[in-house]
């Protein structure tokens, strides 16, 4: 368990950051940075217990990790020449808080004796994404999930990895390996500009068909 709760720290941390540089990105003021790093770190979280029932939610029991997530939100707005390259760093520790929750969002399904790899995969990925949702609405963005970013596609495929690896493998490894695959198809994604197909609007359809 003590490896498991450095995993979610550095999680909350990861994803807090992200929160915190988008929100200075946006010119906000010192409370809406704070809020926008807790949004991020513990959002996803909290959406995942309210979905199965475990009252009142972790974030809200462990008041260490709002503690956690404002220090690092903090630690961007006194330091910000240590991420000048705001955007690289937002993309780069949000893809480490989207493997992290992801891999906790399906471990705390499987403990909760779920059964259906659908429930725990759409567990997995609801912690995984919605404080990063959170944090786009909350910036007056649209949300990574809702664009071509291969962003949502990541976290499915870790959850899967992370599910189906439980027959072979025992102990912690398969929350790794959710991890890893996580992290790694996101980051590869952005490295190389891979993105999915992207609808045309009406008025792009029309011209093209007018041509």
């Amino acid at each position: 368990m003590a490896i498991l709760n450095i995993f979610i720290y550095i999680g909350i941390t990861a994803a807090a950051i992200s929160g915190a540089l988008l929100g200075t990105k946006k010119n906000m003021d010192f409370f809406g940075i704070i809020v926008l790093g807790i949004s991020t770190a513990l959002g996803g979280g909290i959406i995942r217990d309210i979905l199965i029932g475990y009252f009142p939610p972790t974030a809200l029991r462990l008041p260490i990790y709002t503690i956690v997530s404002t220090i690092a939100a903090v630690l961007v707005m006194f330091f910000p020449k240590n991420f000048s390259n705001g955007s690289k760093y937002i993309l780069f520790f949000d893809a480490l808080g989207l493997g992290v929750f992801t891999a906790v969002g399906v471990n705390i399904a499987l403990q909760q004796n779920v059964t259906s790899t659908f429930i725990a995969v759409t567990i997995g990925v609801i912690s995984g994404i919605g404080g990063g949702i959170l944090r786009d609405i909350f910036a007056q963005q649209i949300p990574l999930i809702f664009s071509k970013e291969i962003y949502a596609t990541a976290s499915i495929a870790g959850a899967l990895a992370q599910v189906y690896s439980r027959y072979w493998v025992g102990g912690m490894i398969p929350l790794y390996i959710c991890f890893v695959t996580t992290v790694t198809i996101r980051l590869i994604a952005l490295y190389f500009g891979i993105h999915q197909a992207k609808m045309d609007s009406p008025e792009e359809i029309s011209v093209t068909y007018l041509c």
